[in-house]
């Protein structure tokens, strides 16, 4: 019996998942230069064969990205005839094409190969179509989450480098003028900076390119360009064991009564107290939850989810279809 084609071996050129598991996935990038034709299906995609034809193709939404005057970051929803004229006319840094997988089988196979193949539980995996004109490209930012980059048309040129300030952050980062609470506590107050160093990746079609969450990128047109990515929500520790206490915790009435005056003033003694008996209530819960539960639960959340975005993918397909066949 032959075995089902890895997505992952294809698309990194990697010698077996384990390996980029052990290698790759938590830490360091990977890239692969090779012909896109060891994709062939999506070789096939008639979405692909003009800007036309993608943009006209079932989506969730379309963004354009500019850079302010002040060099700050912005963005706008469009429409795919703003998104066509900004473009062709270079009036935006990169077009982006939400769930475009909804309307290419081929690619919805593939986000759902790699959901299958990575081994850490997935909030949301979708994928996205990014346009950028010569010339453009993204700033140099990080993400909070595991991207997949494959070039379909053109050339790009990539900045990259780890991130040694923040590991396995929970945001994006931009800025410090966009920073989150969350960024600002883990890097102490202190400003975020780029790293000195970076390792530049020329990406031609075919060439492609995994960025671990929080990685520092930056990318540039050097000719008209295409690219798609895999983005991944994979859920943390914090998330999985959060959710099961959670799920225990609001049983009890007490954890979902108001918080009356709590942090508006003199501390009572009666906050004292139902604090105190609720840090020790969750002391208790977190004792009686078994790694074997917890396992349990995340499968359960896991396939939920999974059925969860299946069905909306359905859904959105019909939305989508049904708004074509009816223009008006």
């Amino acid at each position: 019996m032959t075995e089902p084609t890895s997505i992952l071996k294809t698309l990194l050129g990697i010698p077996s998942v384990s390996d980029f598991l052990a290698n790759h996935w938590m830490s360091s990038h990977c890239e692969f230069h090779g012909s896109l034709d060891r994709l062939p299906e999506l070789v096939k995609c008639p979405e692909f064969e003009n800007l036309e034809s993608l943009l006209k193709s079932p989506h969730q939404r379309l963004r354009a990205f500019f850079r302010n005057p002040d060099g700050g970051h912005g963005e706008d929803y469009i429409s795919p005839e703003q998104a066509l004229e900004l473009f062709q006319r270079k009036l935006a840094d990169t077009i982006v094409i939400d769930g475009v997988h909804l309307g290419i089988p081929a690619l919805s196979k593939m986000v759902m190969g790699l959901r299958e193949e990575l081994q850490t539980p997935q909030s949301l995996i979708q994928c996205t179509a990014y346009l950028s004109p010569k010339g453009h490209g993204t700033q140099f930012h990080f993400d909070q989450q595991e991207v997949f980059f494959l070039q379909i048309r053109g050339k790009k040129e990539w900045s990259i480098a780890p991130n040694k300030q923040i590991t396995f952050p929970l945001n994006p980062f931009f800025g410090m003028e966009y920073i989150s609470q969350d960024l600002l506590a883990l890097s102490g107050g202190n400003p975020i900076l780029p790293p000195s160093e970076c390792l530049h990746i020329s990406m031609e079609p075919g060439s492609s390119l995994f960025l671990p969450r929080g990685y520092w990128h930056s990318s540039l047109a050097v000719e008209d360009s295409l690219a798609i990515t895999f983005t991944l929500c994979s859920r943390t520790w914090l998330e999985v064991i959060w959710e099961k206490l959670r799920e225990e915790i609001i049983q009890n009435e007490d954890w979902r009564k108001l918080a009356v005056g709590f942090g508006k003033g003199k501390t009572t003694q009666e906050h004292i107290e139902i604090v105190t008996q609720l840090m020790e209530q969750l002391k208790a819960t977190v004792d009686s939850i078994s790694p074997e539960q917890l396992a349990e639960h995340a499968a359960r959340s896991d396939h939920s989810r999974q059925e969860q975005e299946r069905n909306r993918q359905e859904q959105e397909r019909n939305r989508l279809e049904a708004n074509s066949s009816n223009p008006s």
